[in-house]
């Protein structure tokens, strides 16, 4: 059960080389960078290229100096959203210094996209990627006060004067409180199941509570609510959703989204398919869609039953590993 209930509400790490962190002499008292805002510059001038004939594309450095602006070089560009400055991205990245021939960080490496919002990242991730768009492939190179600061990231081999740069294929894009479809076609009203909640289709939920005296599931079921127009799940795909998801006996309950004027603290999950977790029971369903789920008590581990309601943001084909 532990498993199961994992697969459904599981908040990965920050990654190391893009936790926002910077030295206190950089953030202000509420710990925010107090930087200027920077001016961005578009640009493939001075800037590296990209080597992606291996399983991890390489960053292949000039014989210059970093440039002294923060700055991106377009290398594809995409069809998708265009993206703002706090919203929550899926992307596949490489980190390295300026000059190196070795990354300090790589999803490549993990086989699994980074999923996290902007706002959590070095802001020179925030300042780069606004304005951009899904499907981009792009070079980002952020000097020391809008990616480390002073202190750096020794523990990466970091310096508080490198330039660090990072090569970023963006997969998805969404709001911080994004839900599910708002046109999706309803399968089941959320009054004929055994829950109550805040949220109706297409809508974040931010509480859910089992009714009264409803009986426990003794196996697994899914149940569409709304069926989404988006493409199928894939057998092996990574998902992205948002869910809540409380114990039978609503001892305890939690959700991914946020009520209106709160911060978004949780925000959209990812997860593969066909891994043996309770997510594979959404392969071939359509992106947008809102799925109810029961799940059995785990008497060997001593969990209760769950249910749970996910909305289906966004799907991509899981990379090999």
């Amino acid at each position: 059960m532990k498993r199961r209930i994992a697969a459904l509400f599981s908040i990965g790490a920050l990654a190391l080389s893009l936790s926002a962190c910077s030295s206190s002499s950089d953030k202000a008292d509420d710990g925010k960078t107090t930087a200027a805002e920077p001016t961005v510059v578009v640009s493939t001038e001075g800037m590296p290229t990209v080597n992606n004939s291996g399983d991890i594309p390489q960053i292949v450095f000039p014989d210059s100096k970093a440039p002294a602006d923060l700055q991106v070089a377009v290398l594809e560009e995409g069809k998708g959203a265009e993206i703002a400055k706090d919203d929550w991205v899926s992307v596949d990245y490489v980190g390295t210094v300026w000059g190196s021939d070795e990354p300090f960080d790589s999803s490549y490496s993990r086989s699994v996209p980074l999923t996290m919002s902007l706002t959590q990242l070095v802001p020179g991730w925030g300042y780069g990627l606004e304005g951009r768009h899904v499907g981009d492939k792009l070079l980002l190179s952020i000097p020391p006060e809008y990616g480390y600061g002073s202190e750096g990231q020794p523990a990466a081999g970091i310096g508080g004067t490198d330039t660090i740069v990072f090569y970023i294929d963006i997969h998805q894009a969404w709001t911080a409180n994004a839900s599910g479809q708002k046109d999706a076609t309803v399968e089941v009203k959320a009054e004929d199941l055994p829950i109550e909640i805040d949220g109706g289709i297409g809508e974040p939920i931010t509480t859910l509570k089992v009714k009264e005296g409803s009986a426990e599931p003794t196996e697994l079921t899914m149940r569409v609510m709304a069926r989404g127009t988006g493409t199928e799940i894939g057998a092996t795909d990574t998902i992205y959703y948002q869910v809540a998801q409380a114990y039978w006996d609503n001892s305890n309950s939690v959700t991914t989204w946020a009520k209106d004027g709160e911060e978004v603290k949780v925000g959209v999950q990812n997860g593969p398919i066909g891994t043996g977790t309770i997510l594979d029971g959404l392969a071939g369903i359509p992106v947008g869609s809102r799925v109810f789920l029961e799940v059995p008590a785990d008497t060997e581990n001593g969990t209760p039953a769950v249910a749970a309601i996910v909305d289906v943001l966004g799907a991509t084909p899981t990379p090999a590993s």
